[in-house]
């Protein structure tokens, strides 16, 4: 996996959007998960959870399945697991427009 430590390394800095695309792009693809580190103990989970993994998010009032993407930082514990630390989640509409936005 590719750190992100690489936008530091070839100066770039442009906008946070930026960063986010390439933590997306440097990220490793696992199943529904886009990982990529941040350091040796942290790391950014970018989650499709879209059709068949949509699910219910019923603290916020979504009995049935919705579709979102979820953004998770994870840290390592002195175990060596990872534990998550802040999950954010981006709920759209069958069009694409965000509609809601939650930790």
């Amino acid at each position: 996996m590719k750190s992100s430590n690489i936008l530091l390394q070839q100066g770039i800095r442009n906008t946070k959007l930026d960063d986010i695309k390439t933590l997306i792009k440097n990220g490793e693809v696992n199943g529904k998960n886009i990982i990529s580190e941040i350091d040796e103990n942290t790391q950014i989970v970018f989650r499709n959870d879209t059709g068949i993994n949509a699910h219910p998010v019923k603290p916020k009032g979504y009995i049935d399945p919705v579709d979102h993407y979820n953004v998770e930082i994870q840290t390592k514990t002195p175990a060596g697991k990872w534990k998550s630390k802040w999950s954010y989640h981006i709920v759209f509409d069958d069009k694409g427009n965000i509609i809601n936005t939650f930790d």
